[in-house]
């Protein structure tokens, strides 16, 4: 009987996993880098948010992830350390929500120091809404019909539209929103790549 557990994916793959809008690659995210974010989570945030906080807060920067991972470059820091940076947000953001004032109680909670990366916050990168305005040209010039549709639903939806919904809505099956969100996202990426904003996807 072979008992070899299969190598984690490394962070490239994670990457374009999630690039492609595979849910295979939001789950590795969480197997391989989760562990390590939420023990530096409960660290550091341990005096100001509960245990189901702290899960709410993995799973809100998970997903922001998900939709920010074209802002990802491997050049600028890891896979890890740019997904600990955004659990990071996404717990000051839980601390800011109305009737919190547990902020009060850290001197800076926006300054903490990545401790095992130095991945940064891209959140505020000035080129971004360059790349931004390339998206949405390259949605609105570069694709066909069905694949704009259902990256504009994403879009709408902030994420990753609901391909049931979707498909009733284009009087299509749900296999073929799936085809289309990756050959958009294919193609978006190749497009970006054209445009010196985005590297092209190793094969």
């Amino acid at each position: 009987m072979n008992n070899h557990t299969p190598p984690q994916p490394d962070d490239t793959t994670i990457a374009v996993l999630i690039l492609d809008r595979d849910e295979a690659g939001l789950r590795a995210l969480l197997e391989v880098h989760g562990p390590r974010v939420k023990g530096w989570l409960n660290q550091r945030f341990a005096e100001l948010l509960g245990p189901d906080e702290i899960d709410a807060v993995l799973n809100v920067a998970a997903f922001n992830a998900w939709r920010r991972i074209v802002q990802f470059d491997d050049a600028r820091g890891s896979l890890g350390g740019w997904f600990l940076r955004i659990a990071h947000n996404a717990a000051v953001d839980c601390l800011r929500q109305p009737g919190q004032q547990r902020l009060d109680t850290v001197e800076d909670p926006t300054e903490y120091a990545d401790p095992w990366s130095e991945a940064e916050d891209f959140s505020d990168d000035p080129e971004l809404q360059r790349l931004t305005e390339a998206v949405n040209d390259i949605i609105d010039k570069e694709l066909p019909p069905r694949q704009r549709e259902v990256m504009l639903a994403d879009l709408a939806a902030d994420g990753h539209a609901d391909s049931e919904r979707l498909a009733a809505r284009l009087g299509i099956t749900v296999a073929a929103v799936h085809t289309a969100r990756s050959k958009a996202h294919k193609r978006i990426r190749e497009e970006l790549a054209k445009r010196g904003l985005a590297p092209a996807r190793k094969e």
